[in-house]
This record gives structure tokens, C-alpha cells and sequence, in this order.
């Protein structure tokens, strides 16, 4: 048992020195919108729209300033295009596409040299938002549909690295499912201690040696606060602590409850090689991205690039 322990916490601790050059995080979606062609497709306009704008567009001017408008601009990029784009990315035709599906557990990989780089105008723009700058138009990988697993069902639960090795090789994720935990059996510190228990509930899951706490405010199954807390079962202390609450551009997820489900999911578990446990599916995001949030202490959130332009 002591063995298995210490083999935990070796795994909980990994990462805190790994995030000197940590990997960008993508989403792979169904493109299906009606007035252009259907694919799959993966945004790298966050990775890529970092550079000076007084550097040349790799957008061909006939899809620039005053260029018509048809199925959303939809263009593969040149040769010449593709290659400075990739290059202002950091990455190489060298490099392998991975994603890695919560859900199915399955991890997809694509050379990039046989994937188009394609781009079209953010489906929150029109023929009337003329003229077109480069920042108009979404650029990253398009997948072809027909390359995917048959029961590979793509839901925004996946995750996206472009690498030379797979960096989801050891990725072990287990779907969470809540106990709910009577206020008498919360195991409270002092500074944690609610002062006003009301519209208060309390769900437990236990990972490990660790107990996981979330303490909900508002309506039992719909709260709109949540504070979710790590609890070290052995030192008998709290070692981690997150934050999540209703705001006009998210919400919490409602907890997946054991015998009361809602269609969501929270997983805890190693993901990326190199990094420690991450927790992921505690909200909801309309107007920004997600963040990918580690268990252990010390380790900063990795921000998922998933060009959430309205």
C-alpha cells in the first residue's frame, strides 16, 4: 500500500517543473456550417495571431479588403502561405496533429504534411463586414470527416496537441461520479468554514489518497457557485482549492451525481505526459476558452486555444 501511495504522489507532483515550454492546447469541432464546405477542423489562430500585424498576411489578397464574399472566403493556403504559417505557429510539416477524446478515450494522429491548412471569414462576420482583414478569417488544420473512427463521436471534450511524439501516450482519465456528503461529515478548517450555511450542499469523491470536495451554493443540482476542495486523507489537510461561479460569460456545470446524471462529465487523471492529474468539466464557457486546470498545488492552468471570437 505504501508503495502505491508514494507511486501517487510521484505522479501528483509531476509537472511542476515541466511547464518552462508548456504545449499549446487546441479543440478539434465539426465544421458544419451551411454555407461552406463540412470537415473537421482544429483553430490554430490563437497560436498564430500573436505575431505583428505589419508582417506579411499569409491570406491571399484576393480574399483581403474588398474581396467578395462567398462560402465564408473558405480557401486552402498556398505552399508558400502554408509554410510561413506553420512557421510563425512554432511548428513543423515534420510534426504529428494528436487528439485526444475524452469521452471514447481514443487518441487520434495525423502527419501534418497531409493535412490542408485551410481558412475561411469567423462565422460571426459577413458580406457586410467588408474590408477583410487576415484577423477576419479563422486559419488552422481541416481533417477529413472520413479519416475519423466510426464511433468516434467529436464532442468539445477532446484535446488537440501538435507534436513530433504523442503526448497523450499515458493519459489515464477517470470520469468522476459525486457522492453527496453531509454538512456534519465535511471535514472543515477553520479559514474554509462557511459563515452561512444556507443553499449550501456538499459532494465528495475520493481519487487516491486525496478526497475531493465540491461545496455548492444556490439550488442543490444547479448551483450557480461552486468552491471545489483537495483534501489530503492521510495529512488530514487541505492542499488545493478552486474557484467557479456564474458570470455573463460562464457557469457551473452540474456535478455528475452517482444516480442522477445531467449529461455532464467531470474527469480527474494524468493527460499529458510530463504533467500532473488535471481536473476539467467544473464549467461552462460561452465568451472565452477553458482553462486546463491541474490537481496538485504550484502548477498554472493551461489555457486551451479554442478561438472563442463572437
Amino acid at each position: 500500500m505504501c508503495w502505491k501511495i508514494s507511486l501517487f504522489l510521484g505522479l501528483l507532483l509531476t509537472g511542476l517543473h515541466a511547464q518552462d515550454n508548456p504545449p499549446k492546447l487546441f479543440r478539434m469541432y465539426y465544421q458544419g456550417y451551411e454555407r461552406m464546405p463540412n470537415f473537421h477542423f482544429v483553430s490554430l489562430s490563437d497560436a498564430y495571431f500573436s505575431h505583428s500585424e505589419e508582417e506579411s498576411s499569409v491570406i491571399a489578397e484576393d480574399y483581403l479588403e474588398y474581396a467578395g464574399f462567398k462560402e465564408q472566403n473558405y480557401h486552402v493556403l498556398s505552399a508558400t502561405n502554408r509554410k510561413l504559417f506553420l512557421d510563425r505557429c512554432g511548428f513543423s510539416e515534420k510534426d504529428f496533429l494528436y487528439v485526444y477524446d475524452l469521452d471514447s478515450n481514443i487518441t487520434l494522429k495525423y502527419p501534418l504534411a497531409k493535412l490542408k491548412v485551410s481558412a475561411f471569414v469567423n462565422l460571426y462576420s459577413g458580406e457586410n463586414d467588408q474590408p477583410f482583414r487576415e484577423y477576419d478569417y479563422v486559419i488552422g488544420l481541416e481533417i477529413d470527416s472520413n479519416f475519423l473512427p466510426l464511433r468516434y463521436n467529436v464532442h468539445q471534450n477532446n484535446f488537440a496537441i501538435i507534436a513530433s511524439e504523442n503526448p497523450f501516450e499515458k493519459a489515464n482519465i477517470e470520469i468522476m461520479q459525486f457522492t453527496e456528503m453531509p454538512y456534519e461529515h465535511v471535514p472543515f478548517a477553520d479559514s474554509l468554514s462557511p459563515k452561512d450555511s444556507t443553499s449550501l450542499f456538499f459532494f465528495t469523491y475520493k481519487y487516491g489518497p486525496l478526497q475531493i470536495i465540491a461545496m455548492d451554493r444556490g439550488e442543490k443540482f444547479r448551483p450557480h457557485y461552486r468552491r471545489l476542495l483537495v483534501y489530503d486523507l492521510r495529512r488530514g489537510v487541505y492542499i488545493n482549492s478552486f474557484e467557479y461561479f456564474d458570470s455573463e460569460g460562464s457557469s457551473v456545470a452540474p456535478l455528475n451525481i452517482q444516480a442522477r446524471n445531467f449529461g455532464a462529465n467531470q474527469w480527474v487523471g494524468p493527460l499529458i505526459n510530463g504533467y500532473g492529474p488535471i481536473l476539467f468539466g467544473f464549467s461552462y464557457q460561452s465568451f472565452s476558452c477553458e482553462d486546463l486546470e491541474f490537481l496538485a498545488p504550484g502548477q498554472m492552468p493551461l489555457p486551451i486555444l479554442c478561438d472563442n471570437r463572437h
